[in-house]
């Protein structure tokens, strides 16, 4: 038994990882938005997607004894493409130098409208057309 473990340990350590295919899917004033394409994952109607945030400028968390400033976040993300609503599950935010400063964990969100013309809409095109039946 402790041999399986430690073969199936050592395969995934020399397995290639996953390769990420960040996909634009627009901007806002403050943030430039993608989705990673190689992880859409469907589940009848929901689509669960990694997605990235880049901030145009630095989001400052307002602390002045430890303060923190963001420079991206990095999450997962759930669509609804028969309702047409999203939601976010778990966020972690990035400083300039990669390094995480803040991770949400498993969050438990409401399911918000998704705006028509923004990033968020075209996230919800993007995963539910890749992920559609016969594709």
């Amino acid at each position: 038994m402790h041999a399986t473990l430690a073969l199936s340990l050592a395969a995934r350590a020399i397995a290639p990882a996953a390769a990420v295919e960040w996909v634009d899917v627009g901007a806002d004033e403050q943030t430039r938005h993608y989705l990673d394409g190689a992880t859409l994952a469907r589940n009848g109607d929901v689509v669960r997607i990694d997605k990235r945030a880049v901030f145009t400028a630095p989001l400052s968390d307002g602390h002045e004894l430890l303060p923190m400033t963001a420079s991206e976040s990095r999450g997962v993300v759930e669509v609804d493409c028969v309702l047409r609503v999203h939601r976010v599950v778990e966020i972690e935010l990035f400083d300039a130098q990669g390094r995480s400063i803040s991770r949400s964990g498993p969050m438990r969100r409401i399911w918000e409208d998704v705006t028509p013309g923004t990033p968020g809409a075209r996230t919800m095109e993007v995963a539910c057309t890749r992920t559609a039946a016969g594709r």
